[in-house]
């Protein structure tokens, strides 16, 4: 049931009326004097209007101390209305919205109070991972600085390589024009070994027939000494028989001598005898004379010959030193030919290479510009993410000294018994 402070007030001061009425009518009975009476209706009336004021005023008194109580920050007070359970009133609606305030504060402190402790928590674990992040920044934008630095030496590097390599192939292309000139020099030198081959397989053809030839003229000249001597045994026997003649016609000259008229023409016979055998021993002399010259002129034709032949041996040799040597000459620069047209071939082969290797650095190079490029970038990108962090760390910096101030503004308000 509710009753207002209105209705109480009314209330309360009907029954003081009432009782100075019937104190004032009771008293002359009570036998009390009429100077008396008005004191003591007055006293009666003061003491009943305390009791009930205070009665009125005891659930504002309740609330007024538990509302002290906020305001000290002591959260931990209950309202308890002594009265009020049955005739319910204004204060008892004013209880339970100080109830309801005291909870909703109650809630929002202990709010205020775990915000402030999480943030202050938070704060320093991200105070904490902003050095953290900031010092591992320092070191990455170091790193990074050393990999650009690292990267730019490379760069350099891969330039002088390329530049080097480029040298190379220029080097190699050159060589390769000699060698293109050597192997047209070898060619022409092979085609002349060539020619000078067959030139000298013909020269040693022919002098292999002169060779027979000469072989063929010593063998006659032989035969011919043979013959040479075979006229001096027969000149050797003309003489014989032309001195044998001789005697013969002495004997007969002797006996013609003997015989007398009878012998006279057998005398003149044996003198023409004689003078047939003297001219047929001069003709056999000179003829031994003729076959003596001829014979030493072919003793002297042997002889050249003989050396002739050595020499023919010899030249036979040497023909076939020189032919040999020609085919070894000619071997050996159709090999260096070879040799040449190869080089060229394989050193055409390493300019393609060559030119593979510097489109190859050419790229590394681009990459690593590419990656200086993106170095620098991000050295960039890590001082202003460093700037950026070193803002936040003065902001949370800030937020931790706004966290620390309001953890100790809510640790004024105590939200329960025996803790804050």
């Amino acid at each position: 049931m509710r009753l207002d402070l209105t209705h109480r007030f009314v209330l309360g001061q009907v029954a003081v009326a009432v009782v100075a009425v019937s104190l004032a009518r009771a008293m002359p009975g009570w036998g009390i004097p009429d100077w008396g009476a008005l004191p003591l209706t007055l006293f009666v009336c003061v003491g009943l209007g305390w009791l009930l004021s205070r009665q009125l005023t005891r659930n504002v008194r309740v609330l007024s101390d538990c509302t002290n109580r906020i305001s000290q920050g002591d959260l931990t007070a209950e309202v308890e209305l002594p009265s009020g359970r049955h005739l319910t009133d204004e204060t008892v609606d004013l209880a339970r919205s100080v109830i309801t305030m005291l909870g909703n504060l109650r809630e929002l402190v202990e709010h205020i109070q775990s915000a402030a402790d999480q943030v202050t928590g938070s704060s320093l674990e991200l105070s904490q991972t902003s050095h953290d992040v900031n010092q591992k920044n320092g070191e990455i934008a170091h790193t990074m600085e050393v990999v650009a630095e690292g990267a730019a030496r490379q760069l350099q590097d891969l330039e002088r390589t390329s530049a080097s390599i480029r040298e190379v192939a220029e080097a190699i292309g050159a060589n390769i024009e000699a060698a293109d000139e050597a192997f047209s020099f070898v060619a022409e030198a092979s085609q002349r070994a060539s020619s000078g081959v067959e030139i000298s397989q013909r020269l040693v053809a022919k002098m292999q027939v002169l060779f027979e030839k000469a072989d063929q003229t010593g063998e006659l000249v032989l035969r011919f000494d043979q013959k040479v001597r075979s006229m001096h045994r027969i000149t050797e026997m003309i003489t014989s028989v032309a001195d044998k003649t001789h005697l013969l016609s002495l004997n007969a000259s002797i006996e013609a001598a003997r015989a007398g008229d009878a012998g006279r023409g057998f005398t003149v016979v044996a003198e023409e005898i004689r003078l047939l055998a003297e001219s047929a021993s001069g003709s056999a002399e000179q003829i031994a004379d003729l076959m003596r010259q001829l014979e030493d002129e072919s003793q002297r034709i042997s002889q050249a010959l003989r050396e002739m032949g050595e020499g023919v041996g010899g030249g036979r040799e040497d023909l076939d030193s020189i032919q040999g040597s020609l085919e070894h000459i000619q071997n050996a620069v159709q090999a260096a030919s070879q040799r040449a047209q190869d080089i060229s071939q394989q050193a055409g082969v390493r300019v393609g290479q060559a030119e593979q290797i510097v489109n190859k650095f050419e790229g590394i190079s681009k990459v690593a510009s590419e990656t200086v490029e993106a170095t620098d970038e991000m050295r960039l990108g890590l001082s202003a993410q460093t700037s950026g962090i070193e803002q936040m760390v003065r902001h949370v910096s800030r937020l931790l000294d706004t966290s620390v101030v309001l953890e100790k503004v809510a640790q004024r308000f105590r939200v329960a018994r025996g803790g804050n």
